[in-house]
Parts: C-alpha cells; structure tokens; sequence
C-alpha cells in the first residue's frame, strides 16, 4: 500500500501520451483527467477490518456516486463526455453556474461531488457495558486518466471510474490502516527520468502527522522503486500537483499581498534578463537555483515605500521557497510579519501596522516563525569586508541557491548570485533591488535601469555594518 503508483501505466495501449493533453494514434484520442474528491466514512474499531469496511461503504453507496453526475451537467444540459470533447485543449475554459463543481484547467476536469456519500456513524454507550462504533472520515481524492475520442459516451467515463474507484479506496483502505491516521492523496507530476519517452503522473498516499524519519524513509522507497535520482527533492507535500478547485478555497482569503506571484502580477526571474557574468577562469560564478517573484516597494497595491524594503526582501525569498516546493505557506504580508515578530517577543504590539524598518536579525526570525525555515546570519564588520564571504555565497548558490537578504545602514536588498575573480580577488554581486517604485513588467527594462543587475563591490557602503540572512531549508529527500 505504500507503493507509488504510475497512473499512465493503466492506461488503454496505443499512441503516446503526453501529460499535456496530446497524444497521437489512430483514432486520434486525446489525454484528459477527471478527478473525483468526496468523503468516506469507515468502522476504525478494528484497524485490520478496515480496507474492507470501506470498500463495502463504498459499494453500497455507488449509486450516489453515480448520481452524482446531476452536478457535473453545464447549464445547457450537455454531458460530461460532451464536456470533455469539447474540451480537450489546453486552451479550453468552462465558465458556467456549475464551475465550481466542475472546472477546466490544465488539461484537467475537476469534479466536486457535492452529493452526500456516506453518514457518519455514532459512538453510543450504556451504563457499564459500553459498545462503541469508531469510525474515521476519509478523503477520497481520485485522479483518472481517460483516452477520449469522438465517439466517446457517458457510459465509457463511468465504466473506467468505476473500475478504478474500487482499487482506489481499497488501496487508500490498506494505507490508513497500516499507518492508522488520516492519509492524503497527492500527485506528483515527474519529468525526469522519461520511461519510454512519455513523461510520469505519480500518485502516492501520505500519512498526515507520521514522524519525520518514517516519512523520510517513505520518500527514499518511492526514489527507488521509480528510479528517481536523490540528488533533489521531489515527493514532498508542497510539491504536490495543485488543481484548481483546491486553489480557490485555498486562496480565498489570501489578502492583499499573499500568494500573488502566483497570479501573474509580479515579475519572475527579471535577473535572467540581466547582462550575464563571466563563468570562465580565473572567474566563478554562482546564480540563485529556480524560480522567484520580483517584490518591491509598491508590489500588490500596498505602499511601504521609505520602509518596507527589508519586508520585501523576505517575501521574495518566501516565494522561492513556494516555488521550489520547500513550504505550504503564504507569501506573507508585512503585517503577518509584524505579528510573528510579536508573537515571538521579539517586538512590542506597537510594532503592528506600524511603518517600523525590519532588519536581517528580525526577517530570520520572522522567516523561521512563518515557514519553519531556519537562516544562517552572518555578521560583517565592515562593508568593506564584504568580499571575505564570497567563497561562502558561491557554495549557498550552488548548493541550495536560494535568494539572500543583506541588511545595512537601514537599507536591505536581495542576493541573487556572486561572482569570484580568483586571480585578482574582486568580488561581484548579483543584487535585486526591493526599492523600486514603479510598475514596469519588462524584466529586460528592469535591469536596464539597474534594478537587478550585477554589482561591484563599492556598491555597498565601506564603513557600514551588514548583515546576511541566509536561509537553510533542508534540501534533502
């Protein structure tokens, strides 16, 4: 039961299929998901007895599964194999009164059944024999695969996730009750190492709440039965596959300034768009690793200009650690910032909603509190002596390479890369500055007018005490 499952190895033989939604053979079918979420209830008083109490819930209650399919109709009455026909594209979107319930994106429908599947049982008890009924809420959250083509019916979508369901929640039945505690359903999409040139849809079960060293030892099973390399992180939690209906609850009280990288307003990895560095001897030069959103003073409609900057400097490295799958957590706003530094009796209440400038000592502290990411700080004297930590800063960029945040003389900027002349000794510096005000997108513009751009050594000031914040998630598997 703590196997991974590849999901494209139950699929029908023919054509080769491309997570996408592309796939070419002689019928000339398409690759889409349809994804089923709901509850189950199940007797927990007997661990062993459990898979079987839930696949029989299960098999009792199908026909509500089954009629479940009223919520999935549009307004116009067209089927849900119509549905996916229509929409077989990547480009193709639903907007409609029912599109919470079922939502096109990604190459993926979404289907909430809304419908109940299952009553939670009762514990009772009288006098001194007690007799209790124990029973544990499950989440079913099934991903499946369908080949469709033209003459594609209801009856065909129905068939495959009927078949597939019953595996399912006896799979998901064995799991709890090995581990007996909740377990999430999660999806990994894998594109490296390609297994006959298609690419891996993965679908594994996570026990919530396990100790650290079980699910790490879980996740080294998982590398080695798919024959995924260690060297990086691939299983965990937040690097799940994200669908669109979990993204609008999660998101919906996100707030001003929470998760918007990941809605287009922010500039991605303008430093990609910076006149580049030598690598070559007697150069060395090291870059931040993935991918990050361009904070500054001004970003999602809050205006900290004069104050802010430091605040800015973490929110851009949270988001590379969103981005890199490290956290869950939000992109947090400066006053979540201020209530952690608070809450950690680092700061008075008076800190709250003021305009107070943050430091690299606070952003580490507030870092750890809101992500569980701890932080290297580094004290440095002198700006001068800033070159001396050269050596350390190409070792972080290539070996974790995420974002630094350096703090002086009541101004903080982010580091995206440092650069080592190892014949001369000077020392450069890839610097993301957070003071920018306006609202340029152009990340070629951008670094045009020095807001990210590479930077020599005099660039921060010589008599002046820094500070480096420089974060330590863990990168292992």
């Amino acid at each position: 039961s703590d196997q991974a499952v590849d999901l494209y190895d139950d699929l029908p033989t023919g054509g080769e299929v491309s997570f996408e939604g592309g796939v070419s053979d002689a019928k000339h079918r398409r690759l889409v998901y349809i994804r089923v979420t709901c509850w189950l209830t199940a007797d927990a008083s007997s661990w062993a007895a459990l898979p079987e109490s839930l696949v029989e819930r299960f098999e009792n209650d199908r026909r509500r599964l089954v009629s479940a399919r009223a919520s999935m109709l549009i307004s116009d009455g067209a089927s849900l194999a119509k549905l996916l026909a229509a929409n077989s594209s990547n480009s193709a979107s639903i907007e409609s009164p029912t599109e919470l319930y079922c939502r096109w994106s990604h190459g993926t429908i979404d289907v909430d059944c809304t419908v109940p599947i299952a009553t939670v049982a009762t514990v009772s008890s009288s006098g001194t024999n007690r007799s209790s009924c124990v029973s544990v809420g499950i989440k079913i959250n099934y991903l499946c695969p369908l080949l469709i083509g033209g003459d594609f019916e209801d009856d065909e979508v129905w068939q495959r996730l009927d078949a597939g369901l019953v595996d399912y929640v006896r799979q998901l039945g064995l799991t709890v009750a090995k581990w007996r505690r909740p377990v999430d359903t999660n999806y990994y999409r894998l594109t490296e190492p390609l297994v006959g040139g298609r690419p891996r849809l993965i679908r594994v079960f996570y026990p919530i709440g396990a100790d650290t060293d079980e699910l790490r030892q879980l996740r080294h099973g998982w590398h080695e039965q798919l024959g995924v390399p260690k060297t990086r992180p691939v299983f965990w939690p937040a690097m799940r596959l994200k669908f669109a209906a979990d993204q609008l609850l999660s998101t919906s009280d996100a707030g001003n300034g929470a998760d918007e990288d990941e809605s287009g307003r922010l500039v991605i990895n303008p430093h990609l768009k910076a006149k580049p560095q030598p690598d070559t001897a007697p150069w060395v030069t090291r870059l931040v690793q993935g991918d990050y959103a361009y904070y500054h003073y001004g970003s999602c409609g809050f205006h900290d200009s004069g104050w802010g900057c430091a605040y800015r400097s973490l929110q851009t490295i949270v988001s590379w650690l969103r981005r890199r799958g490290v956290i869950d957590a939000p992109v947090p706003k400066h006053e979540a910032i201020q209530r952690a530094l608070v809450d950690l009796g680092d700061k008075p209440k008076s800190l709250i909603g003021s305009r107070q400038w943050l430091g690299a000592v606070e952003l580490s502290y507030a870092l750890k509190s809101l992500t569980g990411v701890a932080a290297r700080l580094v004290h440095v004297s002198r700006g001068v002596d800033l070159p001396e930590q050269a050596r350390l800063l190409l070792h972080h960029f290539e070996t974790i390479g995420c974002p630094v945040m350096i703090g002086g003389g009541q101004y903080a900027h982010t580091l995206l890369g440092c650069s080592l002349n190892e014949a001369s000794g000077e020392v450069r510096w890839l610097v993301l500055d957070p003071h920018y005000t306006g609202s340029e997108t152009d990340a070629k513009q951008l670094s045009k007018d020095g807001w990210c751009g590479w930077k020599s050594a005099s660039f921060f000031k010589s008599d002046v005490h820094y500070n480096l914040c420089i974060p330590q998630p863990d990168m292992g598997v």
